[in-house]
């Protein structure tokens, strides 16, 4: 077994980094022109289709696509069995929510939707919600194998065809009839790509249809229970972590004002955004760790969780600081000058980015190493330390200054506690000079973009952007030659082969 296979490492970082900018880009074209042609009630229902279907998930598979990337890593032999499993217990569940759906059709409707007149919806948004989740357990079985290219292309897939379905003639009708239309074929399509990957593959792939049928004998029962308690018992940290991002935001609508509500979802939506930058690290790492873990090499695990530890301290840091660099521009740009009062709030959260980062880059490797659901105990302090700040920022009617403060405490939370629990769990050098001078140096670039932000407030905003990146660009140069002289492992990975 060898350290970080560099090329490989290198090519599926790469490609899934850029399939997550690629479908951004698709998901922001295609809510823009369904803004365009649907009105604002019908736009909030589609909305309302894509939250069920990105959150629903996780309860419709009961999590399964975590244990589809960590078993599936550890035993391929067994990769058709676990994703047997995990098909057939989803569309067990599906089947009993459509029925608990189709029996209380009004009650489920105006829960939803406000309004017992749109039970028609009810039907595609079964049928999307059990789509995406056959969508997530392809991907992750993909993860699992570490075949990061398929799983890339079933990503990309499911969102060109979210985006091409809208240019079908037949469903240019009323918006209702439109929505139903649309959800039925994409649904349909989403269901019919997972065919394609799965139960039909080639040759290469290393799978066959007699491997799902083998499934049904149940010959892995025993190692299944496992499987199944992997998923389940992480249950709690994938809505907890929903909950941190969408609590200030019901806080602000219930108890606040909607104008503020419209300020920090601007900022969760900033934060949310910036995420995709290191999420490409957690999809890959969890299987990566798993096989490390399968292997028992203890040195090989420490090493490479030492060499991400650092990596952790350099580049994702630096990047947090540069958003609230770029914060005014940001706003501007994106969102317009009624919203510039965000600017200076957004500025603030900026240096907690390095630590959301932490825990995306990290808790893979957790993830990855060890069965105990580490995450839950991450969540669950991050998200009481957040509602407590949030509860006495109403007390003390902190209003927007409040909210940012609360939710930078609960991602804050996040990095260090699962900083804490991997330096621990496998005994890593923290206090190494490397890592401390990192921080040193985190502290110095953070000083001097916070004067140069005080003097680049520009009226021409494109002069201003100019300027910036360039003196970016300085200051991403000198850091890189500031941790090429610390001799960063991960720098010596880029140019050295291993």
């Amino acid at each position: 077994m060898k350290v970080f296979r560099r090329g490989s490492l290198l090519t599926d970082v790469s490609l899934t980094f850029f399939t997550q900018i690629f479908i951004t880009i698709v998901g922001i074209t295609l809510l823009k022109m369904l803004a365009l042609y649907l009105p604002e009630e019908g736009l909030g229902i589609y909305l309302v289709f894509r939250r069920v279907g990105g959150m629903g998930y996780s309860l419709l598979t009961l999590n399964l696509g975590m244990s589809l990337a960590r078993y599936i890593s550890i035993d391929k032999q067994k990769s058709e069995d676990f994703l047997f499993f995990s098909l057939i217990l989803t569309t067990l569940i599906g089947g009993s929510l459509s029925l608990i759906f189709l029996l209380l059709p009004n009650e489920f409707a105006k829960l939803l939707f406000g309004d017992e007149k749109f039970g028609t919806l009810l039907p595609p948004m079964i049928l999307f919600l059990l789509a995406n989740s056959y969508i997530v357990l392809c991907q992750n079985y993909f993860r699992g194998k570490q075949q990061f290219i398929f799983m890339n292309v079933v990503n990309i897939l499911f969102w060109v065809f979210a985006l091409v379905i809208v240019f079908i003639p037949f469903l240019r009708t009323t918006t209702i009839q439109f929505l139903v239309r649309y959800f039925w074929v994409h649904s349909v399509i989403s269901i019919f790509i997972v065919f394609l990957f799965i139960v039909l593959p080639k040759k290469p792939s290393g799978m066959k249809l007699e491997g799902l049928r083998h499934g049904m004998s149940f010959k892995y029962y025993m190692y299944s229970k496992d499987f199944f308690k992997y998923g389940i018992s992480r249950l709690p940290s994938s809505l907890l972590l929903a909950g941190i991002f969408t609590l200030p935001i019901l806080i602000a609508s219930s108890s606040i004002s909607l104008t503020v509500t419209a300020y920090i979802g601007i900022i969760v939506s900033i934060i949310r955004m910036a995420q995709i930058f290191m999420q490409p690290f957690n999809l890959i790492f969890l299987p990566k760790f798993a096989e490390y873990q399968a292997f028992g090499n203890r040195d090989l695990i420490r090493k490479n969780s030492q060499s991400v530890l650092e990596y952790t301290f350099s580049v994702p840091f630096i990047f947090g600081l540069l958003v609230a660099f770029f914060s005014r521009e940001i706003i501007l740009l994106w969102f317009g000058e009624k919203y510039s009062i965000v600017i200076p709030y957004l500025t603030y959260l900026s240096p907690t980015i390095g630590l959301l980062f932490s825990f995306i880059l990290l808790h893979g490797i957790l993830d990855g190493l060890f069965e105990k659901p580490y995450a839950n105990i991450i969540t669950v302090v991050a998200f009481l330390i957040e509602l407590a700040l949030l509860v006495a920022a109403l007390i003390f009617k902190w209003n927007l200054l409040g909210l940012t403060i609360g939710i930078g405490a609960g991602i804050s939370a996040l990095g260090l506690m699962t900083i804490l629990i991997l330096v621990r769990k496998t005994e890593l050098d923290f206090f190494q000079p490397r890592i401390i001078s990192s921080i040193v140096w985190f502290g110095f670039i953070w000083a001097a973009t916070s004067f140069l932000n005080r003097f680049l407030s520009l009226d021409y905003i494109l002069r201003a952007i100019v300027l910036k990146i360039l003196i970016a660009l300085g200051l991403s140069l000198f850091s890189f030659g500031f941790y090429y002289k610390l001799r960063f492992a991960w720098i010596d990975y880029l140019f050295k082969k291993q």
